[in-house]
């Protein structure tokens, strides 16, 4: 920008120059005849001013809310805003689980959060929506071998029958009532002109990818932690090899819910991409 301002005002000025000279030759000419005219090189057009720069595209726009309104939404959510949203949360199903599954208090920072660096390498622990599960991460060694323990899904299972007991058209409809709690959040963790439903649909099909290994996962630990023997399944993201590990089948079941809130959060009838 600084270097577009320091040429202006030089080609300014020697167009005025320019100007001037022909204004000067013209009133000369109406005087005597105007000497044979010298060999010139037309002068390029001059380039057609750039385009002002075009507000965010914002792919899955939610109705009841135009995006524009939303991308200014307050970055310190009010506070009866937020309690009116932890009270419609606690009525969607069971609040001991709830409790048990997530902290109520923070699961606005914390989805926001997740949602956001689920593609990273590393899911920092203050980021994650939902809380340790319990147990240890189950190992089968065999000699040299080591696998994952199919028994180890079982630690998931509670978590996932959670998340097939909420009514996923009712929890899509509370994130849309509530969802300047979840941009105004988005804009205070650095992202003040990104729309958080594109950034949710995004992660939502980023672990759809997730792929499915047949059979038995190896494992191997050259230092303390494990890692996957399968240089492709390493190099996954945290919130791809998190949902590797809770199983074959857990992973099936958490696919089809992500589908099932994809298809809510994308629904038509949004108020339209800003403009």
């Amino acid at each position: 920008m600084e270097r577009t301002r320091s040429m202006a005002m030089p080609v300014t000025v020697a167009l005025l120059l320019v100007a001037a000279g022909l204004g000067i030759w013209y009133v000369s000419a109406r005087r005597a005849p105007p000497p044979p005219p010298a060999a010139t090189t037309e002068a390029p057009p001059a380039a057609a001013p750039a385009p002002a720069p075009a507000g965010p595209v914002i792919a899955h726009p939610l109705p009841g809310m135009p995006p524009d309104a939303a991308l200014q939404a307050p970055v310190e959510a009010p506070p009866d805003a937020l309690a009116a949203f932890q009270r419609e949360l606690a009525g969607l199903g069971d609040a001991a689980a709830l409790a048990r599954f997530i902290d109520p208090a923070s699961i606005v920072r914390r989805v926001v959060s997740t949602v956001d660096n689920l593609a990273s390498d590393e899911l920092p622990l203050r980021a994650r929506a939902v809380n340790p599960i319990p147990g240890a991460f189950g190992v089968v060694r065999d000699g040299e071998t080591r696998v994952i323990d199919p028994a180890n899904a079982r630690r998931y299972e509670p978590f996932v029958a959670w998340v097939e007991s909420i009514d996923t058209r009712r929890a899509a409809a509370l994130y849309v009532k509530h969802y300047a709690l979840f941009q105004g959040e988005y804009r205070g963790q650095g992202s003040p002109n990104r729309y958080f439903n594109d950034r949710l649909v995004a992660a939502i099909d980023h672990l759809l990818a997730t792929p499915e290994p047949v059979g038995p996962i190896a494992l191997v630990q050259p230092k303390v932690l494990y890692r996957y023997a399968d240089p492709a399944l390493e190099s996954l993201s945290a919130g791809q090899k998190a949902l590797l590990r809770t199983g074959p089948q857990n992973m099936a079941r958490l696919k089809a819910a992500l589908r099932a809130l994809r298809a809510e959060v994308t629904r038509p009838g949004g108020a339209g991409p800003s403009r």
